[in-house]
């Protein structure tokens, strides 16, 4: 699907403070399938620098790289869509404890959107389902027991210093033929031109979904940390680069304690 391309975000007005910049959905740069650099522009060029604690980004991915969300742009009607991984950023107000949540690939309005509305049916489908078949219920059913949601949060001042992307994740090698050519094909007896040579191919990398018109993000020390982020192995120790925490957890972290679990 191609990206939908929205104005960059303008330099920040001179003794303007970036927290004066409303965060409005169609001001801001979105490009699809890269939702990790979509969220660090937001954090970059329309937080105010002394309230980015208030903010965390959060990955949501598995080992199994599967991670089925509901209410996705992309998604086939009402159906999950399976992502190996999913960026959003969440915001939590000092004042009132609660969080809102900021995800450009969410059908749910309005952008930012409470936890709550946006979780319960993100994680858990529409209410009631809709008619379907049972083998495509229980099809669902499995594919989110089998793929148990994980989540690393990381604080947006950290993910402001840290996150970089060359990337080359989204880069797949695939075999282009080159211009065909009838130079070399041997004659036969009687004079005629033999068949055409079969083209020469050779290996090229495209992008298997266009990447942004900007530059790639780098660090001072680093052109590609994405990797750091999607690292969901067992074997991962809490660091700047995020803690990982389960479904429950995750839930009981942020959302609103003075309402019913969600």
């Amino acid at each position: 699907m191609a990206p939908e391309q929205h104005s960059h975000p303008v330099s920040l007005i001179p003794g303007v403070a970036p927290s004066a910049r409303p965060i409005v959905r169609e001001s801001l740069t979105y490009t699809a399938s890269y939702c990790e650099e979509n969220i660090y522009l937001i954090l970059r060029d329309y937080v105010d620098p002394s309230q980015l604690d208030q903010y965390t980004v959060v990955f949501i991915s598995n080992t199994q790289k599967c991670v089925p969300l509901f209410y996705q742009r992309i998604a086939q009607g009402n159906l999950p869509v399976c992502w190996d991984y999913h960026v959003i950023l969440l915001h939590t107000s000092p004042i009132t404890k609660l969080t809102s949540v900021y995800d450009f690939d969410t059908q749910l309005t309005p952008f930012p959107l409470s936890f709550r509305d946006y979780f319960l049916p993100t994680l858990n489908g529409p209410s009631p389902w809709p008619s379907w078949p049972v083998e495509v219920v229980e099809a669902i059913q499995e594919t989110i027991s089998r793929n148990p949601r994980r989540y690393k949060l990381i604080k947006g001042r950290d993910y402001l210093r840290l996150f970089a992307s060359s990337r080359r994740h989204m880069l797949k090698k695939i075999l282009s033929p080159l211009r065909p050519s009838t130079a070399g094909a041997p004659a036969s007896p009687t004079g005629e031109v033999g068949e055409p040579a079969a083209p020469a191919t050779a290996e090229v990398e495209i992008y298997v979904a266009p990447p942004p018109l900007y530059p790639p993000i780098r660090t001072e020390e680093s052109e590609c940390t994405l990797q750091k982020f999607l690292d969901f192995s067992p074997s991962w120790s809490d660091c700047d680069f995020g803690r990982i925490v389960d479904e429950w957890a995750f839930l009981n972290e942020f959302s609103d304690q003075n309402s019913t679990s969600i």
